[in-house]
């Protein structure tokens, strides 16, 4: 009986299906480490021995399954040890039960396991076994958890050593404009030096450069309403475009639940691509929240809209400060649009023809400006106002007769406030946050498409310019244009060249000269770029001076900015701060705590000009004293003889 029962616990079906089941998590958890997520964690290995990389890879998950499977066998036995345990517990009451029952007859012991028995005897609590099981699954939960934590750190680690290469570069080159007043053959050996860090430091960065056109990332998700072959070769122009510029493209559908953004509470990619006008909400969890929270966490989002626009999408674009049209509505022109039906029918010229390209110079070039016009058939939209005006920009706007029309009642749509018509409708808008994270707004999904791509505007033939218009939005999107970066800062004492730069405290008064070098990277290289409105400030609470940069040198990657000024009569802890934000730039935010000190005692000057008519009167007093003092001691009357 025994022996049957024991066949049946560790070889039945449930036993088969819990194996089965192991098996599948198994093949699924050790799946994911592949040879390509440990090449990110590990770059420098992947490069340097890719063969020892795939070996530690390959040993890495056999110890995985064994270890998962030698606790699986470990965890059933004691399982099964429990369940006999139980067993003899339920025969003890039966035996005492017979006792005190003369309606049931002797037990019979013979289905009793003798290995059981002993091993109950020798046991001394059950419960000690039950709480050996909990903890073998806390270890398994805490290794599954350390190993997560590991990859996560890993992660973390290549960025902050991407940082890491441009902050030693600016600490290099500051070191090597502080040893410019050394002098020469003591200096000879330390340049050698300073020009092997700085060529190693520019081959890393060249390296981690090379992963990526995007200074941002490459990991960007595609989302269509469907994974059919037609719908995917619909934007197949666009999506091959993406791919081309080294990007690592997932394409999947708003209604599948895999296109998971976040896992572990870690962001899985790095852009968005929405062309899913039609979706109220999305399988996988993405709503509005999770849009908002990925941007604050430097996701970058591109929105392709329509006239069925709404949910999720509407409300994240609500949350970015822009107002999308009614459900519904589309966005008309009878002057400017390119029929596709019956002329009498209005619904019918909602393709615009337009070139209504805003003053946006870091964001679309000449050569879209100047090219042909773009095919927008969509909705409008407008900037909301509030605190987050200053970060939209419009990019594409109607004409003067352009206007939102209700295909369902047949009318134009009037709002109260009248912002949805003539060039006050936004075609196209595009948002930065404060962490220069981007989206792009466009009220038109069928901009990307190839239709619209290899479509002509007019009876000449003349090709649209919505291919090279949406490559340029996207382009700077995903930030592979209009980045600004900060290269290196230096601020020093006019009166005193010896003296290193960026000290930490200067006199009251004293006479600086501070640096800032900028790069701007376009095209897939880092370049300078002319500004006229950099200003530094010197802020204790309030700006106390203001003053505008001037481009005073230029380097093949970048343009140094510099001025002269004095500093305030005023001691305390100042911050020297260059905040420099505009349109379709990244912002610049770059501060530097200076401590202001005032004279000591014996620094100050001994006679300043303000105080000499106090001088000339403490004189003069002294001096009349004297005279008084001489002719009162020394002038005295003659005494006269008394006559006899």
């Amino acid at each position: 009986m025994a022996t049957t029962t024991d066949a049946s616990t560790l070889h039945g079906p449930r036993m088969r299906k819990l194996c089965l089941l192991l098996d599948k998590s198994l093949t699924t958890t050790v799946g994911t480490l592949t040879y390509e997520r440990l090449a990110e964690c590990f770059p420098y290995l992947a490069q340097e021995s890719p063969q020892l990389l795939r070996t530690a890879q390959g040993q890495v998950s056999q110890f995985m399954r064994a270890t998962v499977e030698n606790e699986f066998q470990t965890i059933v036995q004691q399982r099964h040890l429990v369940e006999k345990l139980n067993q003899l517990d339920q025969f003890i009451e039966k035996a005492r039960a017979s006792q005190t029952d003369e309606g049931i007859g002797p037990l019979q012991y013979s289905c009793i396991d003798p290995e059981t028995a002993v091993r109950a005897r020798t046991m001394k609590l059950k419960q000690a076994e039950l709480a050996q099981l909990k903890e073998i699954y806390a270890k398994w939960a805490t290794r599954n958890e350390a190993l997560m934590a590991s990859i996560k750190d890993k992660r973390r680690a290549m960025h902050t050593a991407k940082r890491a290469v441009v902050d030693n570069l600016q600490e290099l080159q500051q070191v090597a404009q502080a040893g410019q007043a050394m002098d020469t053959d003591a200096l000879a050996k330390d340049v050698r030096v300073i020009l092997l860090f700085q060529v190693a430091a520019l081959t890393s960065g060249l390296i981690v450069a090379a992963w990526a056109k995007s200074l941002a990332g490459d990991r960007t998700l595609v989302l269509l309403p469907d994974t059919k072959d037609q719908t995917v070769s619909q934007y197949g122009q666009f999506i091959d475009s993406l791919k081309g510029r080294g990007f690592q493209v997932t394409i999947d559908a708003a209604t599948s639940s895999s296109a998971k953004v976040y896992e572990y509470d870690e962001r899985q990619y790095d852009h968005l691509v929405l062309l899913v006008p039609g979706a109220k909400r999305f399988a996988s969890g993405l709503d509005a929240k999770t849009l908002v929270e990925f941007v604050k966490d430097g996701g970058n989002v591109l929105v392709g809209a329509g006239s069925d626009f709404g949910g999720a999408q509407r409300e994240f674009a609500r949350q970015l400060g822009v107002e999308f049209d009614v459900r519904g509505n589309v966005v008309l022109d009878h002057f400017h649009y390119q029929a596709t039906g019956s002329a009498t029918d209005p619904a019918q010229r909602s393709q615009l023809v337009t070139d209504r390209f805003a003053a946006v110079d870091y964001i679309l070039s000449d050569e879209v400006r100047q090219g042909g016009p773009v095919l927008f058939q969509g909705i409008g939209h407008r900037i909301l106002p509030g605190p987050q005006e200053t970060m939209v920009w419009p990019v594409l706007t109607g004409y003067d007769t352009t206007y939102s029309f209700d295909t369902m009642e047949r009318r134009v749509v009037q709002p109260k406030d009248a912002v949805l018509a003539g060039t006050k409708l936004n075609l196209v808008s595009a948002f930065q946050s404060k962490n220069n994270a981007r989206v792009a707004l466009v009220g038109s999904a069928t901009m990307f498409s190839n239709s619209a791509f290899d479509a002509t505007v007019n009876s000449e033939g003349m090709a649209a310019g919505n291919k090279q218009f949406c490559h340029e939005l996207s382009q700077w999107a995903f930030h592979e244009k209009g980045v600004l970066q900060v290269q290196s800062v230096a601020f020093r004492k006019l009166s005193d060249p010896l003296t290193a730069n960026n000290p930490s405290a200067f006199r009251i008064r004293d006479e600086i000269e501070y640096r800032i070098e900028l790069s701007h990277y376009a095209n897939d290289q880092w370049r300078p770029i002319q500004l006229s409105d950099v200003q530094f400030e010197a802020i204790m609470l309030d700006p106390y001076i203001r003053k505008t940069l001037t481009a005073v040198d230029n380097t093949p990657t970048s343009t140094v900015f510099a001025a002269s000024l004095q500093l305030p009569d005023v001691y305390g802890v100042f911050t020297f701060a260059v905040d420099y934000r505009r349109v379709g730039l990244s912002s610049v935010h770059h501060t530097d705590i200076v401590s202001i000190l005032p004279f000591k005692h014996n620094e100050y000057r001994r006679f300043i000009p303000a105080a000499f008519p106090y001088y000339a009167s403490s004189a003069s007093l002294l001096l009349a004293f004297i005279a008084f003092s001489l002719v009162w001691l020394y002038n005295r009357e003659p005494t006269e003889k008394k006559a006899q």
